[in-house]
């Protein structure tokens, strides 16, 4: 049915979703014949549990959005459009009501027209069962709010994606990452936004999994070592670290020093998983980024 969807008419894609409504669980949008119409086809896929709306190339307001999502009680990842809009009052102001998000929701991707009040507003009223995060491609967010949201979402959060282009962080700007999601496993984030005190400024951390992403406009100055990561493995403030994924753009086999210090980390990765196995492959690669 996919390749059916993403070439029809918008006026049949609405009606495929009203004929499956009561079966269909997963759901890629298309790129340019999802419209208005579908909305109200697709609030009637009641059990719906995956729901990609990341192709849209149409703007969609958050209002007839969230109007489609609260009867998606069973949806448990949801992919946002990058082409969202936020939604005025006229001369009220902005939509100070939360919006009601799906209850069992797991894993929420957000991009594109993400701005602070939506952060500080609707997404802190998000549910419980959040455990997945992703931001990446959000120009308007900014460093403190994005901060004081993970200030309150970051104890549930197991997974957590952070990515450029975010045109208004910078280097150092997410140091504090870890502290304000004490439960991960697995973090991406982009090197742009980070320095060697993310690994430094942490006592104890349950983290597994660590991708170390950089943009291709990164200033050189960029630089995470790699025996930054190995001494908090060491030293037990990363204790659980088992997968360290890192950009070539990084350049961490540049040098014979930062290629001892992989082995040396490679090393101690593997060590850790056989004392204390966590069923994560151990080891460190280069990949090149996009």
């Amino acid at each position: 049915m996919g390749e059916l969807v993403h070439n029809a008419s918008k006026s049949l894609t609405a009606r495929l979703l009203g004929r499956l409504k009561g079966n269909i669980e997963e759901f890629v949008a298309p790129q340019a014949s999802f419209g208005i119409n579908s909305f109200a086809a697709l609030s009637k896929c009641a059990k719906l549990r995956h729901l990609d709306l990341s192709l849209i190339s149409a703007s969609i307001s958050n209002k007839l959005l969230f109007q489609t999502l609260k009867n998606l009680q069973d949806l448990e990842t949801l992919f946002f459009p990058r082409s969202s809009s936020s939604d005025l009052r006229g001369d009220s102001g902005r939509e100070e009501t939360p919006y009601e998000w799906p209850p069992k929701l797991k894993a929420l991707h957000l991009a594109g027209g993400i701005d602070d009040y939506f952060l500080s507003t609707h997404l802190i009223n998000i549910s419980k069962s959040l455990e997945r995060l992703s931001i990446q491609h959000c120009s308007h967010v900014h460093v403190s709010p994005l901060l004081d949201t993970l200030q309150i979402l970051g104890p549930q959060l197991k997974h957590l994606t952070i990515r450029h282009p975010m045109s208004q962080l910078y280097q150092g700007a997410l140091d504090e990452i870890l502290t304000a999601c004490p439960s991960l496993i697995a973090l991406r984030v982009s090197a742009d936004y980070i320095t060697n005190l993310l690994f430094t400024d942490i006592s104890s951390h349950p983290l597994q999994i660590l991708d170390l992403d950089c943009s291709p406009t990164a200033s050189p100055d960029i630089a995470i070592a790699p025996a930054a990561v190995y001494l908090a493995v060491e030293e037990g403030r990363l204790g659980d670290l088992r997968s360290v994924r890192v950009s070539a753009r990084l350049a961490w086999s540049a040098t014979e020093g930062n290629r001892n210090d992989v082995r040396d980390l490679e090393e101690v990765l593997g060590d850790r998983e056989m004392e204390d196995p966590k069923g994560v492959r151990a080891g460190v690669w280069s990949v090149v980024g996009d």
